[in-house]
């Protein structure tokens, strides 16, 4: 039975614990986001390497991990991962790697792995909730600022800083890091959200990524059609 015949209400997340799964967990996360895919069985031998070295990883750091996944009929089909972290004495949930199989999409699993893993941040004691999105997704950065997160950080993935990752974050209270009601704590700047090196350096001198405004159709994915208003802030 195809998926929009039945009820996602009966897909519940579960904690993904073995080495097995984590390959799963790692196969779908290259097939649902922007990777250079290779033949299936290089996918499933890189997905297996990635898969060992997150199990290591999680055995040697003392940063408490977990991932989550949905299963229909054994098949992984959405999954997310947070980890906890600690920032100036205060414990950050750290949620990342969300993917959705694209058939599946638009029926609330997302906010399913969302709703546990921040139960998981709750238990833990975090005052924040990080997550990150590509920087050439500007739609999903979007979509993170309307939730309340600010943008504080940009990881670059390679030397020649093409590309990266944003990284926003939030108090889990709910309650804005700042108030936009109250007006600009400092100055404001607006950036092409294409230049990351300039983004990079404001956010290095204290300022947060407050906003993003497209310069013609909402829904365009080109980083160079979009500008990202900037904070100065008292930090």
């Amino acid at each position: 039975m195809p998926p929009e015949a039945r009820d996602i209400k009966q897909f519940k997340p579960e904690e993904l614990t073995t080495e097995d799964d984590f390959t799963e967990f790692w196969l779908a996360f290259r097939r649902n986001n922007p990777f250079v895919l290779q033949t299936p069985e290089r996918e499933r031998r890189t997905a297996a390497m990635q898969a060992k070295a997150e199990l290591r990883n999680m055995q040697e750091q003392n940063k408490p991990t977990h991932i989550f996944g949905v299963k229909d009929n054994g098949q992984l089909i959405a999954a997310g991962k947070i980890e906890i972290r600690t920032k100036d004495d205060e414990k950050h949930g750290y949620l990342s790697m969300l993917t959705v199989d694209e058939n599946y999409r638009g029926k609330g699993l997302a906010k399913q792995l969302t709703d546990v893993r921040m139960e998981i941040a709750r238990d833990e004691g975090c005052t924040h909730i990080d997550t990150d999105v590509f920087t050439e997704n500007p739609i999903a950065l979007v979509t993170k600022l309307n939730d309340g997160y600010t943008l504080a950080d940009l990881e670059f993935y390679g030397d020649d800083k093409k590309a990266g990752r944003f990284v926003l974050s939030k108090k889990i209270d709910g309650k804005p890091e700042y108030d936009k009601r109250e007006g600009p704590l400092g100055g404001l700047q607006e950036l092409e959200l294409s230049d990351l090196s300039a983004i990079k350096n404001l956010l290095e001198q204290g300022w947060v990524g407050i906003d993003a405004k497209n310069l013609g159709d909402s829904k365009d994915k080109d980083p160079k059609q979009w500008k990202l208003i900037m904070e100065q802030t008292t930090k």
